[in-house]
């Protein structure tokens, strides 16, 4: 197996992991941090390394070639120098072997060294052992020495050695030279080492996926159409981006829904996975799954798992009942978690994960992190049953130090805490750059003086936002490209809430819901269906929210005193305008009115039944 040596330096604020397999025992390394500003240099066997993509732009990498160094190496020979080798060498070692010497091998043998064998070319030539040249130390032995020998003798060491063989073996003579000879050999060594130099590029091939495509997650496991995607990791549920076209990019639009009949994702236009995975046996059906005939090509063979010499692979995780708690916990204090073999690296969506090498006693129920994906546990066996690769990436930490700041890359994803929830929509910075590095989301929505005129009988507009919810956006664009062109100054709705926005499409104050709109006429059901929400593995969402009489004191309230809260399946990911939030997983006791924050976005409940009628998604100072 052929190796290089890489030099990463961790230049982002942030402490990064990889992987990688060790060159020198072909055992794999696995989410080996590197802190910010620091530098290491690693050994490993060639298309092994992998970064998550959330890191990729924070670490410098500097191939520096193949390992062990190859090229022309002119052996610094110290010539004629008075080596006085007390070599009572009993060298009976023909070891064709391993050390790839280029010395001038000061022999204290008497002539009787065949140094012309050519036999000793059956050494094997791709000698990868690292020992470059380390075994000229017999040399600096005093000299007791009885026969003086200067012999000045012109040990040519094999250059008639006929062989390509990068390693100039060392004439392996099986001299029995017993002799104490001092022998000032002053050998002209003029072995040039004509090693071809293996350039093993590429270093990241992409992986091929044979899967199944569709417009909603039941469609894409029971009956989607058979298509190929490409990403960099080889195991399915850890990619972040996929390509449809070998060579890295993205001709198509890659919209919808995909399977690889085990587990399911949601891509963007151009391939990002949104959201999180989760497993096609635990999708609700009305319908039994159609078994597709396909199925003997939908395992993808080209997982290069790493040979096990074990019986169980070993994890590093953090712990705890949300996604933040197990992304915060992998920092402090990670525990050591188990995983079966047949699972392979991972861990992975669906395999089961035990606290013992026995693999007898399953992980319990709740969330577990490796610092940047998150996987969720359920069902009481120990099967992760969802995950998000990038989960923790921009998920808001409610440490006292944090409170009511939203950190600088933060995605308004209202939920830094979600149990269920992807945080990962495609980094939405609000931050008003919003050059788009994710495709726009097209809303189909009405406009109007006032909100009930947006509500009722707005003029039907199209508006572009980077959020998938309409009423998680706070920057609205009438072009697809994110540019806007008129002035949409105004109120604008999609038939169930409504806001306001500037003349640059800025979301203005917050978002009501349409129902509680003061108004004498019904509002009209304009539904655009354009709003879809992933399908849930659960029975609710879990959010952690400050409360209080004003939204002020929400907000304050996130930051030292969170409050668990629970929200329906039905109501999507969230909180969300329209959305029923309760105190209890039976979801049977509404929360009281007032106001609620997740520290960036606060909602107000109103009417008694815990629904929440208003929202801002950056409304925390």
């Amino acid at each position: 197996m052929a190796c290089s040596k890489y030099t990463l330096t961790n230049t982002g604020s942030t402490i990064v992991n990889f992987n990688y397999r060790r060159c020198d025992d072909s055992l794999w390394e696995y989410q080996v941090e590197l802190n910010p500003n620091q530098t290491k240099n690693i050994w490993l066997i060639n298309n092994t390394y992998s970064i998550s993509p959330v890191y990729v732009n924070s670490v410098s990498l500097f191939n520096q070639g193949a390992f062990p160094p190859v090229g022309q190496t002119a052996t610094p020979t110290p010539t004629a120098t008075q080596t006085p080798t007390i070599t009572p060498t009993q060298t009976q070692t023909p070891t064709p072997s391993t050390t790839a010497t280029l010395t001038p091998t000061q022999t204290g043998t008497p002539t009787q060294t065949p140094t012309n064998t050519q036999t000793q070319t059956q050494t094997p030539t791709n000698t990868e052992t690292p020992t470059q040249t380390q075994t000229p130390t017999n040399t600096e032995t005093p000299t007791q020495t009885q026969t003086q020998t200067p012999t000045q003798t012109q040990t040519q060491t094999p250059t008639q050695t006929q062989t390509p063989t990068p390693t100039q073996t060392p004439t392996n003579t099986g001299t029995p030279t017993q002799t104490q000879t001092q022998t000032v050999t002053g050998t002209a060594n003029v072995t040039p080492t004509v090693t071809p130099t293996q350039t093993q590029t590429p270093t990241t091939p992409l992986q091929v996926f044979n899967i199944f495509s569709g417009d909603s997650s039941n469609e894409a496991c029971n009956s989607g159409i058979s298509t190929t995607l490409y990403a960099f990791n080889p195991t399915f549920d850890a990619n972040t981006q996929f390509y449809n076209d070998p060579s890295g990019i993205v001709t198509i639009d890659l919209t919808g829904f995909y399977s690889n009949n085990s587990s399911v994702t949601e891509l963007s236009s151009g391939g990002t996975q949104l959201g999180f995975y989760s497993l096609c046996s635990l999708l609700p059906t009305s319908t039994p799954t159609a078994t597709t005939t396909q199925t003997p090509t939908n395992t993808p063979t080209q997982t290069t798992t790493p040979t096990a010499t074990f019986g169980y692979y070993t994890y590093s995780l953090g712990t705890g009942s949300t996604t933040n708690e197990a992304c915060a916990d992998f920092s402090s204090a990670p525990n050591t978690v188990y995983g079966t073999v047949a699972g392979g690296v991972g861990p992975n969506l669906g395999e089961y994960l035990f606290v013992n090498t026995s693999l007898t006693t399953p992980v319990a129920d709740g969330y577990y992190s490796n610092g940047v994906d998150w996987y969720q546990v359920s069902g009481g066996a120990g099967q992760i049953t969802t995950t998000d690769p990038n989960g923790c990436v921009g998920l808001i930490t409610p440490t006292p130090t944090s409170s009511n700041t939203p950190t600088p890359t933060g995605t308004p994803t209202n939920t830094p805490t979600v149990t269920g929830t992807p945080t990962g929509t495609p980094t939405n910075t609000p931050t008003q750059t919003p050059t788009p590095t994710s495709p726009l989301y097209a809303f189909n929505v009405f406009s109007g003086s006032t909100s009930n005129t947006a509500c009722t009988s707005g003029a039907a507009i199209t508006l572009h936002g980077f959020n998938v919810l309409f009423d998680a956006n706070t920057q609205f664009y009438n072009n697809s490209d994110g540019t806007v062109t008129i002035n949409l100054a105004g109120f604008f709705s999609d038939g169930t809430s409504v806001t306001q926005l500037s003349s640059g499409g800025a979301q203005v104050g917050s978002y009501t819901l349409c129902s509680v709109v003061p108004t004498q006429t019904s509002t009209p059901t304009r539904t655009p269906t354009q709003t879809p929400t992933p399908t849930a593995t659960f029975g609710y969402y879990t959010y952690s929210l400050g409360t209080g009489s004003t939204s002020s004191l929400a907000c304050t309230d996130f930051g030292s005193a969170p409050n668990t809260i629970y929200g329906t399946v039905a109501g999507g990911i969230g909180p969300n305008v329209g959305e029923f939030l309760y105190v209890n997983t039976a979801l049977t006791i509404q929360v009281t009115n007032g106001f609620y924050s997740n520290g960036t976005a606060w909602y107000e409940v109103t009417g008694g039944a815990g629904q929440i009628t208003s929202s801002d998604p950056t409304g925390c100072p």
